[in-house]
């Protein structure tokens, strides 16, 4: 058996590694959200770039939609 003050070194030594755990996974899913955090946020600047992306793809058909039509009616004038 130990004697007293060695056992409490023990327990003391014991509760200050498994703190030291605690603080250690605390630290690890911090860092974890903090990384989700920013991919959803890196995610929504892509989204919002395809739909701009999108947007100018509709309108710059659209434009040549008008284009070919006016041509058309031009010619169709003559």
């Amino acid at each position: 058996m130990l004697p007293n003050g060695v056992a409490n070194l023990t327990t003391k030594g014991l509760e200050e590694f498994w703190d030291l755990l605690v603080m250690q996974q605390v630290q690890r899913v911090t860092a974890i959200s903090d990384y989700t955090k920013y991919q959803s946020s890196e995610l929504k600047k892509s989204k919002k770039k395809v739909i701009n992306l999108d947007l100018a793809i509709v309108v710059e058909a659209q434009d040549a939609n008008y284009v070919a039509a006016t041509q058309a009616h031009n010619e169709a004038a003559l």
